[in-house]
């Protein structure tokens, strides 16, 4: 791998912690990466994708394989992360970017009704390749600064997230971004794995009897890389713990 990937040695309570210091910093925009076995493989050549985790607050272990292969001490899924910081208590300001429109809705009215403490301030669902128009992220980074919210969820899916949080972060008045995939569909109710799926670090074949066209080529493509690449990427060290955010 050309890119050396590094891993902050965090468990669930500490990166909800890390969040809430960012979020109570307010003297930049930050956003948090989450590697799966996907995105280890985009990484390999991807040199946008690499510049946005090198940019990175924190890199946070997501999915059993990365979990194993880097040994680090926990699971840490943005689609946890999201619903850990809320359960944290802290009273947060949120801005809902990306998903299906009914769906992005669902998901407001979800946690308004979970969560007491959190404040659904804004959102937009753009068009799919929305950011090659300048224009556009101009406006949304308007919005957003209108609306002053803590946390903005970035659901868009790798690595389109992560490059477009690195692009913009610079120019958008929000203390955190969380580049998080799917994590308004499922807080909308759409498609989260049963419990003990996870559990036992077999949520991707709950996914892949439910999506087999659309998953089938990406996990086997997955699972080439790791078979190939796997002992290589063992070999390097984690972060001891996290870095400057």
């Amino acid at each position: 791998m050309s890119f050396e990937l590094k891993i902050d040695r965090l468990r669930m309570p500490e990166a909800v912690a890390a969040c809430r210091r960012m979020i109570e910093q307010h003297d930049r925009c930050r956003y948090i990466v989450t590697p799966n076995a996907q995105h280890l493989r985009l990484l390999e050549h991807d040199t946008a994708f690499q510049a946005a985790y090198r940019d990175a607050a924190l890199v946070l272990a997501d999915g059993w394989p990365v979990r194993l292969i880097f040994g680090a001490p926990e699971r840490v899924a943005g689609s946890d992360l999201v619903p850990a910081l809320f359960d944290s208590g802290a009273r947060l300001r949120v801005y809902l970017l990306g998903a299906l429109r009914n769906n992005r809705r669902r998901a407001m009215a979800v946690i308004a009704e979970r969560w007491r403490n959190v404040t659904v301030v804004g959102g937009r669902s753009p068009l799919h390749d929305f950011e090659q128009d300048h224009d556009q992220c101009r406006e949304i980074c308007k919005e957003i600064a209108e609306a002053q919210p803590d946390v903005v969820l970035v659901a868009l899916g790798a690595p389109r997230q992560e490059i477009w949080c690195r692009r913009w972060a610079p120019k958008i008045e929000a203390p955190l971004l969380l580049p998080t995939g799917s994590v308004i569909d499922l807080l909308a109710g759409k498609g989260r794995a049963p419990a003990w799926t996870q559990a036992i670090g077999c949520e991707w074949l709950y996914r892949l009897c439910r999506e087999p066209g659309r998953m089938a080529p990406r996990y086997a493509a997955d699972a080439w890389f790791l078979l190939t690449r796997g002992p290589m990427l063992a070999t390097h060290r984690l972060v001891g713990s996290a870095r400057s955010a």
